[in-house]
């Protein structure tokens, strides 16, 4: 049985889409955190604390090159275990 040659494009776009979302969901949640920290300590301790728009650049940044190095090491897997093979793990 031959693979599909579309079908480790297909399993690295999937775990993209998942790990962007992650990635994305992370980048919204620094805002409130930050507004978090400001309220919870005392004035003083960190003057000046904000995030600048460069900082959420590389962290877009760094959040897809991890995502796509990140699918790719399963992907992989899959691709070249055989599906008998897998069976056997499972259960």
């Amino acid at each position: 049985m031959t693979r599909d040659p579309l079908q480790e494009p297909v399993i690295v776009a999937n775990f993209r889409t998942r790990l962007d979302a992650e990635s994305a969901a992370g980048l919204l949640a620094t805002f409130p955190a930050v507004a978090g920290f400001q309220k919870a300590l005392p004035k003083g301790w960190f003057p000046g604390f904000y995030i600048k728009p460069q900082t959420i650049v590389w962290a877009a940044v760094a959040g897809l090159i991890i995502g796509w190095v990140a699918a790719l090491i399963p992907a992989r897997r899959m691709v070249t275990t055989r599906i008998a093979e897998g069976l056997r793990h499972v259960g």
